[in-house]
Parts: C-alpha cells; structure tokens; sequence
C-alpha cells in the first residue's frame, strides 16, 4: 500500500520538474541547485549508514535493508535528468521550437 503511494508521489515530482524545466527555465534554475544538495546529502547519508550498518560497532552481520548499487544508480539516474533538464532550453533551441508557448 505504502509502496504504491510513494511511487505515485515520485512520478508526479519528476513530471512537475520536467513540466517546470520545459515551461519555465528560470524557474528551473533556482529550484536545481537545492535538488542537487538533496541529492548529495541523500547518497552520503546512504553510504554513512551502509558503512556503520556493515562494520560499525553494533553490527551483527545482518543483511542491510537497501542495496547501496541501487541507490548509487538511482543518484547518477537522477543526476544526469537534472543535468538533462538544464540542457533543455538550448536542445529545444537548437531543433528550431520556442519554450513558453
């Protein structure tokens, strides 16, 4: 149940930051810098807790709860849409279409 709704609230924030970056760039700008923070804090959270999870003092060599390959994948993944959506002004350029119609 809670899988479904995260999933639904995830594809909705990538849709309105694609929207976001297509319509209004400026905006864009200001928002993809505080997302690229989020974004580092998130993968050096992971990696914190994956070592103290693996050779911490309490460790008991239970499996861990995430794969950090996934989470590594999806931060590059997540990465390169936002570097993706930067772009996106001088792609649409380029190809002879106008932004903000």
């Amino acid at each position: 149940m809670l899988e479904s709704i995260v999933s639904g609230l995830i594809v909705a924030a990538i849709s309105g930051l694609a929207f976001l970056g297509y319509k209004h760039p400026e905006g864009y700008k200001q928002i993809s810098k505080p997302l690229k923070y989020v974004c580092w804090a998130v993968l050096i959270a992971a990696n914190v807790y994956a070592m103290g999870f693996t050779a911490g003092k309490y460790s008991d060599g239970k499996d861990m709860s995430f794969s950090l390959g996934w989470v590594t994948l999806g931060f590059m993944a997540f990465w390169i849409f936002l570097g993706f959506l930067e772009l996106l002004p001088i792609i649409l350029k380029s190809n002879g279409s106008k932004t903000g119609e």
